[in-house]
């Protein structure tokens, strides 16, 4: 049986334009938060889940995931805090061993486990769909010394890292899986 890959939860984020913290949005018709309805759907696809976050986010994670062993939190580098996702990445890159992982930000709310396992059976490949390059939305193979070369370059965007690693697009029909929310989704919907 093949090894499933590790995931990465982009969890780190500000939300400044969302006006509160993606991970911890309920939406009207859910009983549970972005972060644990993405670690349901990493569940049946990945070995292990890396949640990277900032430190003011760790006790309300702690407290949603203590009982959950397949999810490890990582609180991001102060050397790298404003390097948004990549500072995340940098940080966690600290923990992988010579594996892949899946890489998904937060504010996907509508990512299937099937374009998960999809992802899975293709490796160094970000999404693209017809109106968009999902840059975040990833499976990449090792990425320790390219990230470290990144961070020493003083490359804040994780396209830079993915043009070290030579990732290419797989493409996806359905555009509204992979579109982030960067605003409250509106009651009824």
């Amino acid at each position: 049986m093949k090894k499933k890959p590790n995931a990465i939860i982009l969890a780190g984020g500000k939300s400044t334009r969302f006006g509160s913290d993606k991970a911890f949005y309920i939406p009207s018709n859910e009983t549970k938060t972005w972060v644990e309805l993405l670690v349901a759907k990493l569940i049946p696809v990945s070995s292990l889940i890396y949640i990277s976050i900032r430190q003011e986010q760790l006790q309300k994670m702690h407290t949603l995931f203590s009982e959950n062993k397949q999810v490890c939190l990582v609180t991001d580098l102060n050397e790298v805090a404003d390097y948004g996702p990549l500072g995340g990445l940098y940080s966690l890159s600290r923990h992988l061993n010579d594996e892949s992982c899946l890489i998904v930000p937060v504010d996907v709310p509508h990512i299937q486990t099937a374009d998960l396992k999809l992802l899975c059976r293709n490796k160094n490949v970000y999404v693209e769909t017809a109106k968009h390059k999902h840059y975040l939305i990833a499976h990449l193979p090792s990425f320790q010394t390219e990230i470290s070369s990144c961070i020493q370059n003083h490359e804040h965007r994780v396209t830079s890292l993915l043009k070290k690693l030579h990732t290419t697009p797989l493409f996806f029909e359905n555009e509204d899986a992979f579109t982030n929310q960067n605003t409250k989704i509106p009651p009824n919907e």
